[in-house]
């Protein structure tokens, strides 16, 4: 809906609003009027978002599923999940609760305590990986802000328009963590979502786990590695 088609809308409103009041068949034909202009402008704005979103699907693939999803008829979330006892579980915090135990079974333990053992090696290397704040910044800059925010709530919009603000702080807090070769607990931390993939829908099996990490955290991830291929690149 562009403000074109706005401005027809409201004037279709007003002009049904004055017809009610007066009754009167000369209002009531530019109520007509004014309801084809405003048809025939919110079927235009809709073609031109339609053509717009079908150029950008490459780019914006987000916004061509949030549009799909929207004409959908049946929404629904997660449904009664059946339980390794067979029993349907209905209650939210059941449903987490019997998730989490589901990913948490197939997830792979290590045994931490028999390594194999290791022979200690010295390894000589000229590498060296610094970060800047002028790749920072341009990462920052580049952020999406349609997606969600991370665990920590900081929403990628806030990031990219206060990019320059943060991107000293952040280029200090990645050398330091380089440096130390440790990160901080909050970008290990993941907002965990059940997405359906096929089947039974009350088959725990059928859900698959999509973690939601770090927006900061992600942003450091990808200037290192770069870096760092660029660098074995030129060696």
């Amino acid at each position: 809906m562009n403000k074109a088609a706005l401005r027809n809308v409201r004037r279709k409103y007003h002009a049904w609003i004055r017809y009610l009041n007066t009754k009167d068949g000369r209002d009531y034909q530019q109520y007509v009027l004014a309801r084809n202009e405003a048809t025939h402008a919110t079927r235009k704005a809709r073609k031109e978002f339609e053509s717009r979103l079908a150029n950008e699907i490459c780019m914006k693939n987000k916004a061509f599923w949030n549009d799909v999803n929207s004409r959908r008829r049946t929404r629904t979330g997660i449904p009664d999940l059946r339980n390794s006892e067979g029993i349907f579980v209905s209650r939210d915090r059941g449903k987490v609760e019997v998730l989490s135990k589901q990913y948490t079974d197939v997830f792979t333990k290590e045994d931490m305590a028999n390594f194999p053992p290791f022979t200690d090696k010295v390894l000589q290397s000229n590498l060296r990986i610094s970060i800047y704040r002028e790749r920072v910044l341009t990462k920052l800059q580049a952020l999406l802000v349609d997606e969600s925010p991370d665990p920590d709530s900081v929403h990628p919009k806030i990031l990219k328009e206060l990019a320059e603000i943060l991107a000293t702080s952040l280029c200090i807090l990645y050398n330091a963590s380089l440096k130390h070769g440790e990160v901080p607990k909050q970008w290990k931390l993941a907002t965990v979502t059940p997405i359906f993939k096929k089947g039974d829908k009350s088959n725990l099996a059928n859900y698959r786990q999509v973690s939601l990490t770090s927006v900061v955290c992600k942003t450091f991830r990808a200037h290192y590695c770069r870096r760092s291929y660029s660098a074995l690149k030129n060696k």
